[in-house]
């Protein structure tokens, strides 16, 4: 098939929903697919967000030409990102029409993808589907905003929901969107995944009492209520890699000796943290779909997560969950869980059953099947 993906920013900028762009649109070129990959030109980054320094190419081939990526300037203009990705998405369409519009994002990617499928349909008579995924954010947090980017945004989903199917990351999502107002009938649950081939050299052996806290020190991601958990826990160590964000200096002024901070780094350095330690907590206030708890789950690690967004559909019964906002319950649960070793041994094990559900290939099948469908 030829498929167009659409995507605010892709790897190497480093996020959930870059990685999962750039992972998806190799894993369709592998399978021979003729993918064409359009996202927003993101030099100038700082380091801790783009894991490659120097200028990128604003374009690459690869995999034989099966896989292409154009990393697009903004237009010097008021919406010169939306304007100059959705005209370099049509003209890279036109003569070839895909079959099928990816779209990573709600608003405003899917916005794009649905004015390109109108410019298609006017000037090749060629309607094209549009699969729009959402990822976060963008049904979460940015729809429930009270002021005027909230008011617009709910009105512009309005168009977006004429989507030909709309991917929820998890059960929680596609409740969500249905509350948007979003046809429950169009929707389907397909998350991200994971290479379970490159984390197997990893394993954590449990043999010790640290926890690591993989993300940002913004305030959604609730790591000063881990860190209040950890410092009334004498006995235990805390490594804090990433911590970037609006509470970087006051995660480090709470913090007691018993915790490390590691800083941002590289994308494939962050298994080797994970396997020396004892158990991942993610203590986040709300969640679509963490792909670290992926990662962690890929080494083997227990889980301690609180119990938003997307984390009971990703867990199951492979880890503890608890309140947010709630550093005594985190307490509580770290403590309970260091204090049974067969315990943490269990949960390990299911960390390690549980993470196949979502292992690119499975991912991939699916998604293939969906696109397959709407195309016809």
């Amino acid at each position: 098939m030829k498929i167009l993906i659409l995507v605010g920013y892709t790897y190497p900028v480093v996020g959930g929903t870059e990685l999962a762009s750039f992972k998806i649109a190799k894993n369709l070129a592998q399978r021979g697919h003729e993918v064409t990959l359009v996202a927003r030109y993101s030099a100038g980054f700082r380091s801790d967000v783009i894991t490659q320094i120097g200028e990128m190419k604003s374009y690459e081939e690869l995999h034989d030409g099966k896989l292409k990526i154009y990393r697009v300037k903004r237009l010097p203009t008021m919406g010169g990102r939306f304007l100059s990705q959705t005209l370099k998405s049509f003209l890279l369409s036109w003569r070839k029409p895909p079959d099928a519009i990816l779209s990573f994002t709600l608003m405003p990617i899917c916005l794009s993808a649905m004015v390109v499928r109108s410019l298609l349909m006017i000037t090749r008579l060629k309607r094209v589907p549009v699969i729009a995924w959402g990822r976060g954010s963008d049904v979460f947090v940015t729809p429930s905003r009270k002021d005027l980017i909230g008011l617009i945004t709910r009105n512009l989903l309005k168009l977006v929901f004429r989507a030909d199917v709309v991917l929820a990351q998890t059960p929680a999502m596609l409740e969500t969107l249905v509350k948007r107002g979003c046809e429950k009938g169009k929707i389907k649950i397909l998350g991200n995944g994971i290479d379970l081939a490159s984390y197997s050299k990893f394993r954590t052996k449990l043999n010790n009492k640290t926890l690591i806290y993989v993300g940002g020190a913004r305030p959604a991601k609730g790591l000063l209520y881990l860190i209040s958990a950890v410092n009334q826990i004498k006995n235990v160590n805390l490594v804090v890699v990433g911590g970037w964000g609006e509470q970087k200096y006051t995660a480090r002024a709470i913090a007691e000796s018993n915790t490390t901070f590691a800083g941002a780094v590289p994308n494939d350095a962050v298994p080797n943290f994970l396997k020396e330690a004892s158990c991942f907590v993610l203590p986040s206030l709300s969640e679509g779909f963490s792909n670290s708890l992926l990662e962690a789950m890929a080494v083997g690690l227990p889980i301690i997560a609180t119990n938003v967004g997307g984390n009971p559909y990703v867990l199951g019964d492979a880890g503890i969950l608890v309140p947010p906002k709630d550093d005594e319950a985190l307490r509580k649960a770290i403590v309970n869980l260091f204090e049974d070793h067969k315990l943490l041994e269990e949960y390990s094990k299911r960390s390690l059953e549980r993470v196949e559900l979502f292992s690119w290939d499975n991912i991939i099948d699916r998604l293939e099947k969906i696109i397959q469908e709407v195309k016809k």
